[in-house]
């Protein structure tokens, strides 16, 4: 009985010297695994996918190496980084741009769909005679009447207003300047003329500009002959 006692206490020991070993080696393999994670990924192009898989693997390699088993090197497993999407594209605008040169430059950078369109939806900005040239920045997302008014050097900007019963154009055109929509009270009013329209809707509106005063003429103007 004591010779069997003395044979489970030294087996015990034999198991904690063993368990103690263990630990060491596991934490000394995890130590050398995020070292060498750290020097691949600081040496090697792209992004190197070094799990604790591969470690072992290299480990296993390194030994058979240094007892003359093996002679070939571990070859890091590299995952290629992926280039992240442009949030923006950059186009140049030449001197002596006009309406024509300018849809073409446009088009061939897939920012408009249509020529025809985007030259309808110039001369409805009043925006034909006002390139600018120079070098701009099209971010994603941005609608082709904010590219316009950007290469224009202009803002979109949403005007509120309302117009009563009854009012006539000298009215409404004060009415316009006075919130920065239109820019002459005169010139609004001959436009009124050239257009047939003495009478407007009363109500409230919300306009978009920049916008040709003959168009904002057309979202005011009533209906009545």
């Amino acid at each position: 009985m004591k010779n069997f006692n003395k044979i489970s206490m030294t087996f015990m020991k034999i198991l904690q010297v063993v368990f103690i070993i263990f630990i060491i080696l596991a934490l000394a393999f995890i130590i050398k695994w995020r070292i060498d994670h750290i020097y691949l990924n600081a040496n090697t192009k792209g992004k190197a996918h070094f799990t604790i898989s591969a470690e072992i693997k290299k480990t296993t390699m390194e030994i058979e190496k240094l007892l003359g088993k093996n002679e070939e090197s571990y070859q890091v497993p590299v995952v290629e980084e992926v280039q992240e999407e442009k949030n923006s594209l950059q186009i140049t605008v030449p001197e002596g741009s006009d309406v024509e040169s300018l849809g073409k430059i446009l088009l061939e950078n897939n920012l408009i769909k249509d020529i025809n369109a985007y030259k309808l939806l110039m001369e409805r900005m009043g925006l034909v005679k006002a390139i600018v040239p120079g070098t701009y920045d099209i971010k994603n997302g941005m609608k082709v009447k904010e590219i316009l008014a950007l290469i224009c050097g202009r803002q979109i900007k949403e005007f509120e207003f309302s117009l009563a019963q009854g009012v006539n154009a000298d009215d409404v055109g004060r009415a316009l300047k006075n919130i920065g929509l239109i820019q002459s009270v005169d010139a609004f009013k001959t436009e009124c003329k050239n257009l047939g329209v003495n009478s407007f809707k009363a109500g409230d509106y919300k306009i978009e500009a920049p916008l040709k005063v003959k168009y904002i003429i057309d979202e005011i103007k009533s209906d009545e002959i």
